[in-house]
């Protein structure tokens, strides 16, 4: 995955900050991303059923503070640790409800103002580690996954998910983004993604599959964008008996 220069990862930040802050006033935003991902937060419960007091960790929690494991899986964390290298916003809606089921989802992370790149943990200390739609807007993605994989526990669960484009699609952005390259779409996503490029580098760094929402070959040739996950499992290596390898 190729990586980007300095300027080009600030222009990035630089959009996303600006659509953030808009976000926060915003109760149809802040209400579509409390609630998006819900039918990835399903099929995990298949592997966290029956455990708690869990360490998470989830990079690029997003500047609401919220993300997506202490919306959908807090039941299951006894701690939950969200980087972001975005300052994180007060939300300031005029729906009050929603205003405070916010700012009570966010008391449930400790955040961490940190790029995934460096994440600031020690080796094999989260049981769930979790990064959605962060490395498509990040300096260098390859970076991320590699710390995302040093941080998990043997054993530890890994939900990943990021938007990913066919064959045709990445034709398209790239002709698209040649003629407006100041277009927020395309400054704030320096990267894009095929879902078969995902694939073969989680395939590299070893992990166990253990569910994805993998596209037909049709959506994968000239289907529309769309956000692919995947819920994997860090494999046990020869120099860990099962007893070390946590309770993910």
């Amino acid at each position: 995955m190729k990586t980007i220069t300095q300027d080009r990862w600030n222009a990035a930040q630089t959009a996303e900050a600006a659509n953030w802050q808009d976000a926060a006033s915003r109760s149809s935003r802040v209400l579509y991303e409390l609630t998006e991902h819900s039918e990835v937060a399903k099929v995990l419960d298949t592997y966290l059923g029956g455990k708690e007091d869990l360490d998470g960790l989830e990079v690029g929690v997003g500047p609401l503070g919220t993300g997506f494991l202490a919306v959908h899986a807090a039941g299951y964390f006894g701690r939950i640790m969200g980087l972001e290298p975005l300052p994180i916003l007060d939300v300031n809606l005029a729906d009050k409800a929603l205003q405070e089921y916010a700012r009570a989802v966010r008391s449930r992370v400790e955040v961490v103002q940190a790029k995934g790149e460096a994440i600031p943990f020690g080796d094999e200390t989260f049981h769930v580690t979790c990064c959605i739609n962060v490395i498509d807007h990040a300096a260098h993605p390859d970076a991320i996954l590699e710390e995302v994989r040093r941080v998990t526990k043997c054993g530890g669960i890994f939900v990943f998910g990021v938007n990913t484009l066919s064959f045709l699609g990445r034709i398209k952005w790239r002709v698209l983004r040649r003629m407006r390259p100041d277009k927020f779409l395309f400054v704030a996503h320096p990267h894009i993604y095929g879902w078969g490029q995902i694939s073969r580098k989680l395939r590299r760094q070893s992990w166990t599959m253990l569910w994805d929402n993998k596209p037909s070959l049709w959506q994968r040739m000239a289907g529309h964008g769309r956000m692919s996950f995947w819920i994997l499992e860090k494999r046990v290596s020869a120099s860990h008996s099962p007893g070390d390898a946590g309770s993910a």
